[in-house]
């Protein structure tokens, strides 16, 4: 439960998503860990600002609210398990990432 008493279930989404952008810049676009930390904080906010604004605006209070923040969350792991750019995930396939 938040300050104003709403029950968020996708908080790993936000740390989900700070995780892979972290990793894609380092792994993919050669930034430095010092540089990820940052553009991984700000990825994080941006989807919980989205998450936020989308949910909001619809009005949904309580249970509603959680499920769907809770589908926000299962919709982002469909999709970073199907996009190339994460690797499509460990159990699809396995890949090497040298350049």
């Amino acid at each position: 439960m938040g300050l104003q008493a709403k029950c968020l279930l996708a908080m790993w989404l936000f740390f989900g998503v700070g995780a892979y952008v972290s990793t894609v810049m380092q792994m993919r676009f050669g930034f430095s860990p010092w540089w990820g930390l940052p553009g991984a904080a700000l990825a994080g906010a941006l989807v919980a600002g989205f998450v936020a604004v989308v949910s909001f605006r619809a009005g949904l209070k309580g249970s509603y609210f959680a499920l769907i923040t809770l589908a926000f969350g299962e919709v982002l792991r469909i999709i970073s398990n199907s996009v190339d750019i994460t690797g499509g995930g460990l159990m699809n396939k396995k890949k090497s990432y040298k350049k």
